[in-house]
């Protein structure tokens, strides 16, 4: 306590807010404190430098608290400005429910310092837009998409003008790919009317910090706050071949050998003896496979109650499964990826990885889930089928234990992106030099070293497809313009999706993409979704509807 009593006044000396003398409340730092008492390491590193104004890319392990460690000093900044107009922080998440889960997260601090918090992105109803557009929030959390529409409405635009910070999470996620692309080219944008504004990343996994901090700073110094100590990694695999029991209705049900229902039975044994379990598989096909094995073998020998979670699955149904987990329903969760950011569900003792990770990144990611407090260790399994699994998962461990990443590259150069970007900043600004354009593009990362030949040879495709219109070196909006750009503002491949809905009571499931309903399902085909087998009534208009052979 000494350290951080100490921490706190010099805290509150160098942003000159000594109570006694300005009389402006508590702090965030103070409101943290009273309630949690002391701070992580990566909060000791980063608040400091934070609190200074310095661009950074906080990392440490999940748990740690680098949300709360980028976020404090500037929710102060916010509070003693002077000037609350205007949205004066924006926080960037890849995930929607990443921003669901930050709003609960930090609602009471915002409330305790008299700040005005909103969430913008696809699903924000038009009522709350209108609503911020009208009166700005000073905090705004948002997706790398949802960001581009922020430009294009001249009251948020006019609020980005008090921007001065931008926090960017799971930074990993984004840099190496097109969807980093674009959010490089807005934050550059962003600086056309906020002018210099803090950047700060948050990770829990960095393959490449070099390339992360060009991705975030390409025109300044980045300084890297790293946890001195990872987290504990307890991982060990395991390849079940024979076992214990017959299970004779599991292996009539589904038709498995030896092996697969010792596999089922191991990870029926892990769950049952621990207290809370996060499994992982690869794709969605192999979560619903052993997802529905599992929830089988479970109604017949209960080892404790299990949900299945991805992303195909209604935002409403993988909300449920969260909260039941974190409120102790559930003993486990079977997902692919979309578990594997921050979303909160509460403590997790154990994560299970069904097959080969591929990655030590990957893996480092989902067992970081478990002992989600810091120093304490994280338990793995990795529950294998072969040889060669058990070899490669061998490998990747080692390399996780070691620290040693994959390093991921900044996607350069992207042109479809490049296209959709000089659409949205015609649209920004209606008329807008070719050669400025060119300046703000050529600022982001994933552009710095583009041939001056490249961006003209785009610019006259885009004027050949009526995209913009280019007269006397001035690009202008035509008349494709805005259909273009937001037909094509998710950079993320469009896939044709199917909405699965219970004919019952025209409860929507599931979505489902097209190649897998035009390979697989017609009327009359079970499949499973949800880890549960559905019965196809009907396909019509891309909705597939469906009883539940269960309850049938």
């Amino acid at each position: 306590m000494v350290q951080e009593k100490e921490m706190r006044m010099q805290y509150n000396r160098e942003q000159g807010r000594k109570e006694a003398e300005q009389g402006k409340g508590e702090s965030a730092v103070d409101l943290f404190l009273s309630r949690f008492k002391s701070f992580t390491e990566i909060q000791k590193l980063a608040i400091p430098v934070v609190s200074k104004g310095i661009n950074c890319i906080i990392t440490a392990p999940t748990g740690s608290g680098k949300t709360e460690a980028a976020l404090l000093p500037v929710l102060d900044m916010l509070s003693k400005s002077d000037d609350r107009k205007g949205i004066g922080a924006i926080y960037i998440t890849p995930l929607r429910a990443l921003n669901r889960d930050l709003l609960k997260r930090i609602e009471w601090l915002t409330k305790g310092l008299g700040i005005s918090m909103a969430v913008r992105h696809g699903d924000t109803p038009q009522t709350e837009r209108q609503k911020q557009a009208a009166k700005p929030p000073q905090l705004l959390i948002t997706t790398p998409e949802s960001m581009q529409n922020l430009f294009l409405s001249p009251r948020l635009r006019n609020a980005l003008s008090n921007v001065k910070a931008v926090i960017v999470d799971e930074l990993h996620e984004l840099y190496s790919n097109k969807r980093g692309a674009q959010l490089a080219v807005a934050l550059e944008r962003l600086e056309q009317i906020a002018h210099k504004y803090q950047r700060i990343g948050i990770s829990a996994t960095i393959g490449n910090d070099s390339a992360a901090e060009f991705f975030l700073c390409p025109s300044g110094q980045c300084e890297l706050i790293k946890s001195s100590t990872g987290k504990e990694l307890n991982i060990s695999i395991e390849m079940p071949t024979r076992p214990l029991h017959e299970h004779k209705q599991l292996k009539e049900q589904f038709g498995l050998n030896a092996q697969a229902i010792a596999r089922l039975e191991r990870i029926a044994e892990l769950v049952r003896t621990s207290q809370s379990t996060l499994i992982f598989a690869n794709t969605r096909q192999v979560v619903e496979s052993l997802g529905s094995k599992l929830i089988y073998l479970n109604s017949i020998e209960p080892f404790g109650g299990i949900g299945v979670h991805h992303s195909s699955l209604d935002k409403s149904l993988r909300v449920e499964v969260e909260n039941e987990f974190k409120e102790g329903k559930l003993k486990s969760i079977i997902a692919t990826s979309s578990l594997e950011l921050g979303i909160d569900i509460g403590t997790v003792n154990l994560v299970v990885q069904y097959g080969s990770p591929k990655q030590a990144v990957r893996l480092v990611q989902r067992v970081g889930r478990g002992g989600h407090r810091e120093k304490e260790a994280a338990n793995g399994k990795i529950i294998v089928a072969n040889a060669i699994d058990a070899l490669e998962s061998l490998a990747i461990t080692i390399e996780a234990n070691k620290g040693e990443l994959e390093k991921q590259e900044i996607e350069t150069n992207a042109l479809d992106v490049l296209v959709n970007q000089i659409c949205a900043i015609a649209l920004e600004y209606k008329e807008i030099e070719a050669r400025k354009v060119k300046s703000i593009v050529t600022s982001a990362a994933p552009y710095v070293h583009m041939p001056d030949t490249l961006f003209e040879s785009v610019l006259s495709f885009a004027a050949a497809q009526h995209l913009v219109n280019v007269v006397e070196g001035k690009i202008r909006t035509g008349a494709r313009t805005r259909d273009y750009f937001y037909k094509n503002i998710s950079v993320i491949p469009e896939i044709s999706k199917f909405l699965v809905k219970e004919v019952a009571n025209n409860k929507i499931v599931a979505t489902l993409d097209e190649s897998f309903v035009s390979g697989y399902l017609d009327p009359g085909t079970v499949f499973i979704t949800k880890g549960i087998p559905w019965k196809v009534v009907d396909i019509n208009n891309n909705i597939i509807y469906v009883q539940d052979c269960c309850n049938t």
